[in-house]
């Protein structure tokens, strides 16, 4: 009997032997075992009737990421996609605003939602996309059709609003192709890349700057420059102090608590500390009927609801709009994994998302 066909033997001779057989595995299937796919799937077999302590887990797991022609293993605690999304920043030295998107390497994209079930596919690796305009570059010149806008922007430094409409086409049919109708995520990105690889196309009526001198001009150069310096260090405590001499109500003490990193007497989920203490504000500046007829006055929790809205990152953005009849307008929208977990802000005016540069909460406010 050659030696491929004894170890599996004693292989199945182990798993007969049930789960205290730790000891003959490790000298049956060792690092000398040179069985066949048949001794492998044995192996495999005996894996699931070792102690649940031996069992693998999905924490401090190893997972294999590619970021353009580098390979490097980051290292999670626990499989949760932001944590890996930090860890990927910080193993690859990404700053911390800039969005990543992730995919296998089908290119088929990996979200929140799926994340877990795919970390845990064998020789799996990650790719991680930060070059926008490299992203969209690739589509188009996969398209006979696409490297003709391409020809165009080099010749001509722009691009005719037939070739636009060409090329818009071009990237949706790549996206639903690889999303399917969860595309909100995708789109962000390829306008990203659209932008960055024909920058030309940027808006350039869009100046910038009109809130912050606005600002200036209301409260001065001083207070408009030290006002998100000392929202910390001296706004937000005087604040909580003010606040704690109101009237309490449930809202507001579930609020203070989260202002306050303290948890919460509720399972309801709750704010971080920088947006809970924001919204603190409207206890102490309650909103009052105005008019003639004196309209009813609106609740705090009615005010806040038409001021900021929480939306799960891993539902699609179209579907919020859809809802929104009759919804005042402009709010913000957060997006997260929760409301202490936010990622992203989009101002809602007429059905369209407007996405923040910045993701400091205080400056919307």
């Amino acid at each position: 009997m050659d030696g491929g066909k004894g170890e599996l033997l004693s292989i199945i001779s182990c798993i007969e032997l049930g789960p205290n057989c730790t000891e003959t595995l490790a000298l049956s299937a060792g690092p000398t075992w040179r069985g066949n796919g048949s001794a492998l799937d044995a192996y495999r077999l005996v894996e699931h009737q070792l102690p649940a302590s031996a069992a693998p887990t999905l924490a401090n797991m190893l997972l294999k990421v590619r970021r353009g022609g580098t390979k490097k293993y980051v290292k999670l605690d626990e499989v949760h996609f932001s944590d890996f999304i930090r860890a990927v920043q910080q193993k690859f030295l990404i700053a911390e605003n800039t969005m990543l998107k992730v995919t296998d390497e089908q290119g088929i994209e990996v979200d929140e939602d799926v994340f877990p079930e795919v970390a845990t596919v064998q020789d799996i690796c990650f790719v991680i996309y930060t070059d926008y305009g490299k992203m969209v570059e690739q589509v188009l010149i996969s398209k006979p059709a696409g490297l003709t806008v391409i020809k165009e922007y080099d010749d001509t430094g722009s691009l005719k609003d037939s070739t636009r409409r060409l090329m818009v086409n071009i990237i949706v049919a790549h996206m639903y192709e690889k999303e399917g109708r969860g595309v909100s995520k995708a789109t962000e990105f390829h306008a990203l890349g659209i932008v960055s690889l024909f920058p030309s196309l940027k808006d350039p009526y869009s100046t910038k700057g009109y809130i912050l001198q606005d600002f200036s001009l209301m409260f001065g150069a001083e207070t408009a420059s030290r006002f998100l310096e000392r929202w910390n260090s001296g706004f937000k405590d005087k604040v909580l102090r003010e606040a704690r001499d109101l009237r309490e109500t449930p809202l507001l003490k579930n609020q203070l608590k989260s202002a306050l990193n303290e948890a919460s007497d509720t399972d309801e989920p709750e704010w971080d500390s920088d947006m809970a203490s924001l919204l603190v504000l409207l206890h102490i500046l309650t909103p009052q009927p105005a008019g003639r007829k004196r309209a009813k006055k609106i609740s705090v929790r009615e005010a806040i609801d038409h001021l900021v809205i929480f939306h799960k990152s891993c539902k699609s953005l179209e579907d919020h709009l859809m809802t929104i009849e009759g919804t005042h307008q402009p709010y913000l929208l957060a997006t997260g994994t929760s409301k202490a977990q936010v990622f992203s802000f989009y101002i809602v005016l007429d059905k369209k998302l407007l996405p923040c540069q910045s993701q400091h909460k205080h400056k919307f406010f």
